[in-house]
């Protein structure tokens, strides 16, 4: 790993760790998700220092937030499930962010499987890059449960290889699809 990304990778896993703990960094409400849906806009501009959840459903096995600078504006759509497939909501929400220098990063039993860690920062952008998020969580299971595209190549930490560049990451049930 170069000395770059390797202290950019150590600051952003540091900040996470020493400002957040994994429940206060997805503090969104979780919906009533009683009919009907509910749907939403958000805008807005990142912090350096408080996480964004993009993925909060606490029944999820995936949380993930974005943590950095940058622009960000989404349309979340939250879903009420029958008690006959699931008990909550189903999410399904794109985000889009612009100017982004920061870190994805992910909470939950996912991360620690996948990973061994939780919070665990999945993506870091060294860089501006615009990049496209597309979330979901419901009784779907071959649906991504995390999409993350980007006009410009990021550091994607979670290959046993080490990390590598790339423009799309999906997370589809329990497994990585990295697209270079």
């Amino acid at each position: 790993m170069k000395k770059g990304r390797f202290v950019a990778y150590t600051f952003a896993l540091a900040l996470v760790l020493a400002l957040v703990e994994p429940e206060t960094a997805v503090a969104a409400t979780p919906p009533t998700c009683a009919p009907p849906a509910t749907q939403f806009d958000v805008a807005g501009t990142l912090s350096p220092t408080t996480p964004f959840p993009i993925l909060s459903n606490p029944n999820s096995p995936l949380q993930a937030a974005l943590i950095g600078i940058g622009t960000f504006q989404g349309h979340v759509v939250w879903q009420p499930l029958t008690a006959s497939l699931s008990d909550g909501c189903q999410e399904n929400s794109r985000f889009t962010v612009e100017g982004f220098v920061g870190s994805v990063v992910i909470m939950g039993p996912l991360a620690v499987t996948k990973f061994g860690a939780s919070p665990f920062v999945l993506l870091s952008a060294t860089q501006p890059t615009n990049a496209s998020l597309q979330v979901h969580f419901g009784d779907q299971p071959s649906k991504p449960v995390l999409t993350f595209q980007s006009d410009q190549p990021v550091t994607f930490f979670g290959l046993p290889a080490g990390p590598v560049q790339v423009q799309l990451v999906q997370i589809v049930g329990l497994d990585i699809v990295v697209i270079h």
